[in-house]
């Protein structure tokens, strides 16, 4: 079979336009496609990192929230509010000072503006313990057991002994 002229220029321009989709094909492979990659990964990152900082302003907003709510509690407080009498005088209203030692408690990583105090309960009832613990939370005055170290039936049998730790805000 004899090819014409047409035949071959048909031939020649199919080899140049298969040749110039491959090369085609192959720069948008190594340069715009390669970009194009590249950006959607910067964009994704840059999606992750908005969301990161979104928490993270949440999560700022709401301990400031939480700081503000303190604070008001801590304005509500008396002018000269001393967290050592307030204790002993609750002491005294639930009528344990005879059974209760307090003493001032600093923690390695306290700070002064968080004042803890140490109180040593002996041979009290369960009942009294209580009311001093519901009392510490009821009142508006930003009081809490920071820890407790010691809670046991006293040897005597008759009520419990208690070491705990109170920490407040100034």
């Amino acid at each position: 079979m004899k090819q014409t002229l047409l035949d071959r220029i048909y031939f020649i321009t199919m080899i140049v336009s298969f040749i110039a989709v491959i090369s085609i094909a192959i720069y948008l492979h190594r340069g715009p496609y390669r970009k194009f990659l590249q950006s959607r990964n910067e964009l994704n990152q840059a999606y992750n990192q908005l969301q990161m900082v979104e928490k993270m302003k949440k999560e700022q907003e709401e301990s400031l929230k939480t700081q503000e709510m303190l604070l008001s509690i801590i304005e509500k407080r008396p002018p000269h509010f001393d967290f050592f009498s307030y204790i002993n005088q609750l002491l005294k209203e639930i009528q344990l000072t005879d059974k209760a030692k307090l003493d001032n408690y600093r923690a390695r990583a306290s700070s002064p503006r968080q004042p803890m105090l140490q109180i040593k309960l002996e041979g009290v009832s369960l009942k009294r313990f209580s009311e001093f613990l519901k009392r510490i939370y009821s009142d508006s005055y930003l009081i809490a057991v920071y820890k407790m170290d010691k809670l046991k039936p006293n040897q005597s049998g008759k009520g419990i002994d208690c070491e705990l730790t109170l920490v407040t805000l100034k």
